[in-house]
């Protein structure tokens, strides 16, 4: 198990992201859950809501989903607190924006 938190960002939307990567091998309570120990679960939860969700599809907005894969595609590459901006993802940008983290 291994947990993350993003800066998601998209039009208007700045929205802290804490992902947990699960594995079927982490515990057998996991593979008892129904999760199976062929692949791996990001679980997203949004730090101002209380819903978390491990399938993409279960979101109803782009921002939510298209950040959601794109965590799952680059878990290994995705620093804790990195931006994920979704404007960038799609190529609606040349570049991504920059935190908001002012310190």
């Amino acid at each position: 198990m291994n947990i993350k938190f993003f800066e998601v960002r998209d039009n208007a939307t700045c929205m802290p992201v804490m992902c947990t990567k699960l594995s079927g091998q982490d515990s057998w309570l996991v593979h008892r859950s129904g999760f199976g120990v062929d692949r791996d679960y990001v679980f997203y939860q949004p730090l101002n809501g209380s819903r978390t969700e491990y399938d993409l599809f279960n979101w109803g907005d782009r921002t939510r989903q298209i950040s959601h894969r794109y965590i799952e595609e680059n878990w290994d590459k995705l620093q804790n607190e990195d931006v994920v901006d979704v404007r960038f993802i799609l190529k609606e940008t040349d570049a991504p924006c920059k935190s908001d983290y002012n310190f």
